[in-house]
């Protein structure tokens, strides 16, 4: 049997300043950040194997506590450095249980800074 990748999105806005950095990205500045999930599902009889919806309010409640705040001065960003890479990091080991639960698994996750610039982490 084949399977599928799946693509989630979800949208927030957050400010940040990159710490050990040379160059204007190391003075206050905002992005509306992107994140993609890309979720790998079984094929099954059904045709479906998870509800987008479901998977969208949790990306959501993930995201919620960076939205229109600065990520400089919330956890874990407030000891590690908010570049995007990072960030892409927090939002995959914090949705692998969930997509584990789910019995889906999570191939990646993409963080978009702007619409040219993005970093991808998977594991």
């Amino acid at each position: 049997m084949g399977h599928f990748i799946l693509h989630v999105k979800h949208q927030f806005a957050a400010a940040r300043a990159l710490r050990d950095y040379e160059g204007r990205c190391a003075n206050t500045h905002g992005h509306n950040f992107k994140v993609q999930l890309n979720i790998i599902t079984e094929e099954v009889k059904r045709g479906y194997q998870l509800d987008y919806y479901e998977v969208k309010m949790y990306l959501s409640e993930v995201a919620e506590p960076f939205d229109h705040q600065f990520l400089n001065e919330i956890a874990p960003f407030d000891s590690v450095n908010p570049t995007t890479e990072n960030i892409a990091k927090y939002f995959y080991q914090q949705l692998v249980p969930y997509l584990a639960e789910q019995h889906a698994k999570l191939q990646s996750v993409t963080v978009w800074e702007t619409d040219e610039f993005g970093a991808t982490y998977s594991e």
